[in-house]
């Protein structure tokens, strides 16, 4: 069963249903039983927006019991052909009920009937609410680790590329350049120079041709 197979996750999950439980209650007592804290005043919703409202609630409360452990045969077709999971039972049904009704009377006394202080909480356990406030610091822990990451990455890539890849391409047309300009001061028109050009490229010939045969 979830409760003795896994039992951290049975904790996170009543936790969670804790929490729900009053922070619902908390929006339920300030909308709708709190005193309004301006002159306007809200009405109700039209027809086409309270009706299927009212639907949906009346199936989320017959949906609930669903798979119950008493036998229960009418909704057989949802898991048929499928394997199912053993599951708490009765036993997690009272428990989650419970947490849920805690976390609802919690909220009545602290949102309409004012026994327990709303900063108790945060006078007490001030690194707590801060902790919440910052959504568990999960925005500075994706900044660091995500953001910061991916942005040296790239500061990278962007160096390789004008370093590396740009650099080669700047090298090969600089002497391509470099060599085409040298080219053009040997063409002067002078029989001389054409005459000094192709006695050094027949001796750069016979060195070539000799150095292959010792190699």
């Amino acid at each position: 069963t979830a409760l003795h197979e896994k039992p951290v996750l049975f904790v996170v999950g009543v936790a969670a249903a804790f929490f729900t439980a009053f922070y619902m209650s908390r929006l339920f007592f300030l909308v709708f039983t709190g005193k309004p804290k301006g002159e306007q005043h809200a009405h109700e919703s039209p027809s086409s927006m309270t009706l299927p409202l009212i639907i949906l609630a009346v199936f989320a409360v017959i949906s609930g019991f669903v798979q119950t452990p008493w036998k229960n045969t009418h909704c057989s077709w949802l898991t048929e052909g499928a394997e199912t999971e053993q599951w708490g039972g009765g036993l997690v049904m009272i428990i989650s009920t419970a947490i849920g009704v805690l976390g609802i009377y919690l909220g009545w006394l602290v949102f309409v009937k004012g026994t327990i202080s709303r900063d108790a909480v945060s006078s007490r356990a001030a690194w707590l609410v801060r902790l919440l406030e910052r959504k568990y610091y999960i925005d500075e822990l994706y900044h660091v680790l995500i953001v910061r990451s991916l942005r040296a990455f790239g500061a990278g890539l962007v160096a390789f590329d004008h370093y590396i890849v740009d650099g080669i391409v700047r090298l090969v047309g600089g002497a391509a350049l470099q060599l085409g300009r040298g080219g053009t001061r040997l063409q002067n028109g002078q029989v001389q120079t054409y005459g000094l050009i192709s006695v050094l490229g027949l001796v750069i010939l016979i060195a070539a041709v000799v150095g292959r045969r010792f190699w």
